[in-house]
């Protein structure tokens, strides 16, 4: 749970999501990330198939740091991740749910949050 204007709702979800890097990861101080958690700004982060939080290869393509994928800055309105929402927001695009998806995928509620928002 964060105050992300793009994560209304979204709390707890377990979602897949392309990744399109190799490159990059969240890297900060044992002190920078303990406040982030005490913030509740880690927004996003990587898990395995058991939804265990994972730093290891191909579940966190990065190795980043508490599995960390985006946080969200004070007040909820900036989201910084480095998966690509924009990249599975359609049913189509999860071709392994071999159709039980119609129309939007999970995904497409963060475009759907700003949108409500924006007003």
């Amino acid at each position: 749970k964060t105050d992300s204007i793009f994560l209304q709702g979204m709390e707890g979800s377990s979602l897949p999501i392309v990744v399109s890097h190799g490159e990059g990861r969240a890297k900060a101080s044992a002190k920078k990330m303990s406040s982030l958690a005490a913030n509740n700004q880690i927004a996003i982060q990587y898990i395995d198939s058991n939804s265990h939080v994972t730093e290891l290869y191909p579940q966190n393509p990065n190795g980043s740091t508490n599995g960390v994928s985006a946080v969200v800055g004070a007040g909820g309105r900036v989201l910084a991740m480095m998966p690509h929402p924009e990249r599975s927001f359609l049913a189509f695009q999860h071709t392994w749910s071999r159709g039980q998806w119609k129309g939007d995928a999970p995904w497409s509620r963060l475009f759907k949050n700003a949108r409500v928002w924006l007003g």
